[in-house]
């Protein structure tokens, strides 16, 4: 995973705007995750400030989907992007892992949410994290081992091929915290599409969050972000 810190590390080095969102699944299955990102925002927030100049403009945010199963309002959870600590935490608190019935999830929803409902700053370098166990609906992003009430796709026309393009014009850099084999389908889908319209500049950076052990996924984390290499890998976009 050495590529995978180097590459975000680098992102940081070259920028004076960053701006990093966290997009995690929400439902039930994911309540070890969602207590270890809160409870790993702290440390990582004091090892940005730590080892980079107070002139950086540094700002979190936060997205939470779930499913189908809840009205539209309460599918997804927005924590807009914040340069204060104790907001950021104080929103998260009130995040919780519940609901799913289905295995497969709301991911088009989510990353619409990080599309629309987030100031991404024009000229920052953008990194978003998503964390999942499961993949998105249809049949094209997983095996028939995955229970999903909508098959034929997104029941909302949502598409991943215009999700993707959106991220790829918007230079949003995108890394999958990958749980299970689950959602193998569905990323490499989704970065064929990424790759395809980002003229091969871009694509998703898988690393391993197979633990809900707080201290381990909270040094996974800060690892992503401040892994010190001797060559920085220079992203393009």
């Amino acid at each position: 995973e050495a590529a995978v810190y180097a590459s975000v590390l680098s992102l940081f080095k070259e920028a004076d705007q960053i701006d990093l969102c966290f997009l995690v699944d929400t439902t039930g299955s994911m309540h070890p995750w969602i207590d270890t990102v809160k409870g790993s925002i702290t440390s990582l927030w004091k090892r940005i400030n730590r080892h980079f100049e107070a002139s950086k403009d540094i700002r979190l945010a936060f997205v939470g989907y779930s499913d189908f199963d809840k009205l539209r309002q309460e599918r997804t959870r927005v924590v807009k992007f914040t340069s204060s600590q104790t907001n950021y935490l104080r929103e998260l608190s009130g995040i919780q892992a519940s609901g799913g019935g289905d295995l497969a999830e709301d991911v088009m929803g989510g990353l619409c949410a990080v599309l629309d409902d987030l100031a991404w700053r024009e000229n920052g370098t953008k990194i978003l994290i998503h964390i999942a166990d499961c993949p998105c609906h249809g049949r094209e992003f997983h095996d028939n081992s995955i229970s999903d009430d909508y098959l034929h796709g997104d029941p909302e026309g949502k598409h991943h091929h215009d999700v993707m393009g959106r991220l790829a014009e918007n230079g949003i850099q995108y890394f999958f915290g990958k749980i299970t084999d689950k959602t193998d389908r569905m990323v490499q889908v989704f970065d064929v599409s990424l790759r395809e319209q980002s003229h091969q500049q871009m694509c998703i950076t898988t690393f391993n969050a197979t633990s809900g052990n707080t201290d381990q996924f909270k040094r996974t984390l800060e690892s992503i972000v401040m892994q010190s290499t001797q060559r920085s890998l220079h992203v393009s976009i």
